[in-house]
């Protein structure tokens, strides 16, 4: 006959959830855990759990009956409290029993419409940020929410410390929301100049977080960068594997380089660091590092990641991180036969699970350093025309035909699809692109007398997107083209007279 209080229920979730934090605290910013990396806990009583979530049905319920009676204060934090619960047990690992994670959805949504009335009134900073770090981290949310939370968090913006902007910055990036609360993020946190800046008392975690947020966003605030590199350098000691990887990713995201760059090298290559880092972490890792276009020093460090992670756990690397650490050592001009055999042979055994751009990338990269560039290549081409190319950006179809041409495999299977989706989306091809696929198509290229009516459509269609656009690249190139086809064509006559 007991029937706990919202208070009780809250408690209890709490002590289940604090039990199982190591699940999501910081490396949350990752996409995903990596295989045979889970932190594996005791698997919960799935029926006890099911009871208690039912009070908290039934809690919630009674709440939201009485929110217009008073006691705001006390609901809002016990539900921002129940929110972070329900989050972190959402990726209890092992997973929950399936009857009770059925559940959740409808609870976040009673937590929605309980917490909506009270947002701009009754709750307190830490309360706001608590509850938009849950909702985004479950997944759940409407945005009129996530909005109506920021609108809170600006009107006691002087209020809030180094964990609340945090928290609301991952909130908003996780959700894709920019809301007018970061354009002041910066203002206040380095308002009382740089002694007394309240980024002083960023920890490390907050630093990362922050910096993860802006860059997910594409919000280019300089100044704050500035700042926070300095506190990230002062700090530098103090960062997570995965908090020193998403800081460095997000200066990257920016073309931000960062002057804790050097420090933080240094960190990774010495003690054991670098052995703590999983497939995510290092694939982030170098492609910040190839974005920033490091200077040579930093082939000694693409060498040591190659030693201590990438040839250790090659078979653990998912699609994205095997495009990312191969775009990463081609770009860099890295060479390591080593690395591209083995994530190469990765690829091609689970080539269907890539994204085209990811697929276009990794074909790019084998091409470039002459590794594993004909069957990649190959396996890419016939990967590519086994989906509907219309959900290619023309970028990866453009660098895809690139790269079999540098494989000495010139790209006839691709060349009429891709003409076809010239036609039918013209505009979305731009001047690179065009450019870089009149260069594919040159009759030294390795195109047969059979393919010459192939290509001259090709042609065809790219001169008619040059004489319609302003696109000075692909004009060039035309240019070029025409002048070697009428110098072959001089030469050929005075050799024949």
């Amino acid at each position: 006959m007991f029937q706990p209080d919202m208070a009780d229920v809250d408690a209890c979730l709490n002590a289940l959830a604090k039990c199982n934090q190591d699940t999501w605290q910081q490396t949350s910013v990752f996409a995903d855990r990596n295989e045979g990396k889970q932190h594996h806990l005791p698997g919960l009583d799935g029926s006890k759990l099911l009871h208690l979530l039912e009070h908290l049905d039934k809690a919630l319920s009674r709440a939201l009956a009485s929110v217009q009676t008073g006691g705001g204060q006390d609901l809002s934090r016990q539900l921002a409290s129940t929110a972070w619960a329900l989050a972190s047990l959402a990726r209890w690992q092992p997973p929950l029993p399936a009857e009770v994670t059925a559940l959740l959805p409808g609870l976040f949504a009673r937590i929605e419409d309980t917490a909506g009335p009270l947002i701009r009134d009754w709750f307190e900073p830490h309360n706001l940020s608590l509850l938009a770090w849950a909702l985004a981290r479950a997944g759940v949310g409407a945005i009129s929410l996530f909005r109506n939370i920021g609108n809170a968090a600006l009107e006691r913006i002087d209020q809030l410390g180094p964990k609340e902007f945090a928290n609301l910055t991952w909130a908003f990036a996780t959700v894709k929301l920019k809301h007018d609360f970061l354009g002041q993020v910066s203002e206040r946190i380095l308002a009382e100049g740089s002694r007394q800046s309240l980024l002083l008392d960023f920890g490390e975690q907050d630093l990362s977080t922050l910096t993860w947020g802006f860059a997910t966003l594409r919000l280019k605030d300089e100044q704050l960068l500035r700042a926070v590199a300095v506190q990230a350098e002062a700090k530098i000691h103090e960062f997570s594997v995965p908090g020193l990887v998403c800081t460095v990713w997000g200066f990257a995201t920016l073309k931000v380089k960062p002057s804790f760059l050097p420090s933080a090298i240094e960190r990774f290559q010495t003690g054991k660091t670098s052995d703590r880092l999983e497939p995510r972490g290092c694939s982030m890792l170098l492609w910040s590092m190839a974005t920033l276009r490091h200077d040579e020093k930093s082939e000694l460090f693409y060498l040591h990641l190659a030693d201590r992670c990438i040839l250790p756990l090659a078979q653990q690397f998912h699609a994205q991180d095997t495009s990312n650490c191969l775009w990463a050592f081609a770009t860099a001009r890295v060479q390591n036969q080593a690395v591209f055999q083995a994530l190469a042979g990765r690829a091609l055994r689970d080539i269907g699970s890539f994204t085209s751009q990811a697929l276009a990338n990794v074909a790019w990269a084998c091409s470039k350093m002459r590794a594993a560039d004909v069957e990649i290549a190959d396996a890419a081409t016939i990967e590519a025309l086994r989906r509907p190319l219309r959900t290619w950006s023309p970028q990866a179809l453009v660098t895809l035909c690139w790269a079999s041409a540098e494989a000495k495999i010139p790209p006839v299977r691709l060349l009429g699809p891709v003409t076809d989706e010239m036609r039918s989306r013209p505009n979305a091809f731009n001047d690179v692109d065009l450019a870089t696929l009149t260069l594919v198509l040159q009759a030294d290229r390795g195109w047969g007398p059979e393919d010459e009516k192939l290509r001259r459509a090709a042609l065809l269609r790219i001169a008619a997107e040059a004489s319609r656009r302003v696109l000075p690249r692909t004009k060039h190139m035309l240019k070029v083209l025409e002048d070697r086809n009428n110098g072959d064509a001089k030469s050929r006559g005075v050799r024949k007279s």
